[in-house]
């Protein structure tokens, strides 16, 4: 059986469990749910998904079709049958019921959010969450000539202090650690490197999840690489299991769209760190930026997505006490980052390709057709890229990189 701790997202299994849906004296006791009180089911995982089928239906949940099959932020518990873990359910979503006479007898659910641990415990108020981010074991270990093969857990590689977000403060600390696993066959070990984030105070889920999530944004502007996040432990006692998180395939995994080594940001990281977390207008267009970049989408939504990050980031920015035009503001990023405007020719050309980007941008969201349209994708390629292009290295201007 793997500890609560070795269970990642991208892990499949099929548990047998016990549930309950009350956390009361009289159902649990001694961090153990009583089995007069429990129903059997399974707990399987299969790929992103969570599937929770049991031998019965909560009854304080209203059978009505109108609200039937909506998520629900609830609050169960269940255990393994050999009572070693335990599991908290906090947002499921009903799929299907079995019955007969009238009664529900069966019931299975789809679960986006739960907790695996060692013991029933409530994670409403997180205090540290250390996390496994896809490839930056790789990408720490090997650019700074650390050795793979010392395993102790504890060798701190570097630590980021006074960090903040949203008005919370944290820390971050960079850890080479090891990660164990034993089959039937072998024990294998392998490094790791792991992020540790220590908040100041409490933090929601949400909040929590958000800082997370912008970490990774900035990782993978740094990298190059698309990297999901892997695993998520809380408050060094529950490991928390999400759906819906952007987790490549190894074959996206490897579609690098740069490259920038941690040795040569490392006596800045510290800036970066301040300088992103301090910055929205950033956070949003890095994330427009990486929305192509994750998903397989067409060109014209990629266009869209682009643009809507520039005018963000430019919103309100004003000249002459008048907020300046979408093209301008796409000027602006290319002026920010060829001043010389090496890839034009001139001024003119600058211009005309601002333009284009807009017409073309305006076109397919309103459907209003100017002098620059392009129909065909295929052509629409290689300016999307460009722009493409421009923005992240807007971006990393940015960040001082």
């Amino acid at each position: 059986m793997l500890r609560f701790n070795q269970f990642d997202l991208r892990r499949d299994f099929e548990l047998p469990i016990f549930i309950t849906f009350e956390n009361t004296n009289n159902r649990i006791v001694k961090n153990k749910i009583l089995k007069e009180f429990g129903i059997h089911g399974f707990l399987i995982k299969n790929h992103e998904k969570t599937i929770l089928k049991m031998n019965g239906y909560p009854e304080n949940i209203i059978v009505d079709e109108s609200q039937k099959y909506k998520n629900r932020e609830i609050n169960w518990f269940a255990e393994t049958w050999d009572g070693l873990l335990k599991f908290n359910f906090n947002n499921l979503k009903l799929i299907k019921t079995g019955s007969s006479s009238g009664q529900i007898h069966s019931s299975t659910w789809e679960v986006f959010d739960y907790f695996i641990s060692n013991n029933f415990c409530f994670n409403n108020n997180i205090r540290s969450a250390i996390v496994q981010i896809d490839d930056l074991t790789k990408w720490l270990l090997t650019d700074l000539s650390l050795d793979y093969d010392d395993y102790n857990f504890e060798t701190k590689i570097d630590s980021y202090q006074d960090i903040e977000f949203n008005n919370h403060k944290f820390s971050i600390d960079i850890i080479k650690g090891f990660e164990e696993e034993i089959s039937s066959l072998q024990k294998k070990i392998e490094a790791n490197v792991l992020v540790e984030f220590n908040f100041e105070d409490n933090l929601t889920k949400y909040e929590t999840k958000l800082i997370i999530d912008q970490f990774r944004n900035l990782v993978q502007i740094l990298t190059g690489m698309n990297i999901g996040v892997n695993k998520i432990l809380v408050n060094q006692n529950s490991n928390w299991i999400l759906s819906n998180l952007y987790l490549p395939s190894i074959e996206e995994r490897s579609k690098n769209f740069s490259q920038t080594s941690y040795s040569r940001l490392r006596d800045k990281f510290s800036i970066i760190l301040q300088k992103w977390f301090s910055n929205n207008r950033i956070q949003i267009l890095s994330a427009n930026f990486l929305h192509g970049i994750h998903y397989n989408v067409p060109l014209d939504t990629t266009l869209i997505v682009l643009v809507s990050g520039i005018e963000i980031y430019f919103s309100n920015y004003r000249e002459n006490n008048k907020e300046i035009s979408a093209r301008k503001k796409v000027e602006k990023v290319i002026e920010s980052v060829d001043a010389s405007l090496s890839n034009f020719k001139n001024t003119q050309e600058m211009e005309k390709f601002s333009k284009l980007i807009i017409d073309n941008r305006v076109y397919r969201v309103h459907g209003t057709k100017r002098k620059n349209i392009i129909e065909s994708e295929y052509e629409l390629k290689e300016p999307v890229k460009q722009l493409e292009k421009y923005i992240y290295d807007f971006i990393l201007h940015n960040l001082g990189v």
